[in-house]
């Protein structure tokens, strides 16, 4: 387990050094790299490691060389057709990285870069890499994929965020639509190529030109979500959890739009996100 702290500056509370000292991530690289816990001026932030241990519902985990599901498992890339392990049925979901070990390729206190080989299941090759970085005020996230031949791919992050933590009232979600547009789901639950206006939550679905985004646990925390992502997946039907999801591209693009999503030797796919809190107090 790999424990980063945030330096004494930059903290935008009364006490920095009290805060820092109460901030800390921990990043699991055994279990797909992700953060396993962000504890921020106390409060737990992400849904914790549970007892199913199942690797899709805690923490915050990298998605790639594919972000969210692939339809059936299949798509068609230079007149070829590829199958994909079926990890949610009838679908594959969220790409290589999430369950496989990563290596730490550089630590320090406050900073850690990892990166994950695609396995032989991704019949191109190339890897991922994912720099986190963390303030008192803010943890900085960049993804890279590179590719060693002509490839699709997608990547983002896939963060489990708590409804409540331990104090404060339960986490309100605020979300700027109004130049959105949603991707309909169709009869396999799976964003189509239609795009229409938003519906009213609760969500599991994506989006794209997504305003900016606010978690707001009033009496705890305020976290504004950052990034420079084309595409967002909202899923808010849990009891327990919201996910707000970056994405380079839509589920499935590969599917409908493959011509954005071509990563070329030399030429790697890179994103970043940021999630910037304040407190909140009563």
């Amino acid at each position: 387990m790999i424990v980063l702290r945030p330096p004494f500056d930059g903290a935008p509370f009364d006490r920095p050094s009290a805060v820092a000292a109460d901030t800390e991530v921990e990043i699991d690289e055994q279990a797909g790299g992700r953060l396993a816990r962000l504890r921020v001026n106390g409060l737990e932030v992400l849904v914790p490691r549970n007892a199913a241990n199942h690797p899709f519902g805690w923490g915050s985990y990298v998605m790639a060389p594919y972000a969210g599901r692939v339809r059936r498992g299949r798509f068609r890339f230079d007149d070829v057709t590829h199958e994909l392990p079926i990890t949610m049925k009838p679908h594959a979901i969220h790409g290589f990285a999430f369950d496989r070990p990563w290596t730490a390729d550089h630590l320090g206190p406050h900073a850690a870069m990892l990166s994950c080989a695609f396995p032989a299941a991704w019949p191109f090759g190339g890897r991922v890499t994912h720099h986190v970085e963390l303030f008192a005020d803010r943890i900085v996230q960049r993804l890279t994929i590179e590719a060693e031949r002509r490839m699709p791919a997608t990547m983002g992050w896939h963060p489990w965020f708590a409804r409540r933590l331990s104090r404060g009232h339960e986490l309100e979600v605020t979300v700027d639509l109004s130049r959105a547009r949603m991707y309909r789901r169709d009869h396999d639950g799976i964003a189509s190529a239609e795009l229409v206006t938003p519906s009213p939550g609760p969500w599991d679905d994506t989006f794209d030109r997504v305003g900016p985004i606010e978690l707001r646990w009033p009496g705890a925390l305020s976290v504004a979500v950052e990034h420079d992502c084309s595409h967002v997946v909202i899923y808010d039907e849990p009891t327990d959890a919201v996910c707000v999801e970056p994405q380079s591209d839509a589920p499935d693009a590969f599917n409908f739009a493959a011509h954005r999503c071509i990563v070329e030797p030399g030429r790697p796919l890179a994103r970043h996100m940021t999630w910037r809190w304040t407190e909140l107090r009563t």
